[in-house]
């Protein structure tokens, strides 16, 4: 039983680290730093630039308790993400990716539960 559990455990793991994205957009998202985040609420859309941080599973931008897209995702947590790399010396090399899902918040009560995870990306 020990034997069965260790091994799930070191497996699951392993499969932790394997990055989710096909290796080119694994790499177009690790290698940039900036994007555009997408949010609407009763049909308006706000479309906001970020920088953003990838730790090779999640990725993580900060806003201020003030902005807009903020408080719109507290309303409607389904955002749109979009990384692009522009190339304008040659049109064929611009790449980009779009992420559609729903966001999770973290607040600054979020902290002393997360803090392992947002010290391990705080490298980034």
């Amino acid at each position: 039983m020990v034997f069965v559990t260790l091994t799930s455990v070191i497996s699951a793991y392993i499969i932790g680290t394997v990055p989710w994205l096909p290796p080119d957009i694994y790499n177009l998202v690790n290698e940039s730093s900036f994007a555009y985040v997408g949010t609407s609420f009763k049909g308006v859309p706000h479309v906001t630039p970020v920088v953003y941080v990838f730790d090779g599973q999640s990725i993580f931008f900060n806003t201020s308790k003030e902005a807009k897209k903020l408080k719109t995702m507290h309303k409607n947590k389904n955002v749109a993400f979009l990384i692009d790399k522009r190339d304008m010396s040659n049109i064929y090399e611009n790449k980009a990716v779009l992420f559609m899902g729903e966001v999770k918040i973290y607040g600054i009560l979020d902290i002393p539960f997360k803090a392992l995870r947002m010290l391990s990306i705080l490298h980034l």
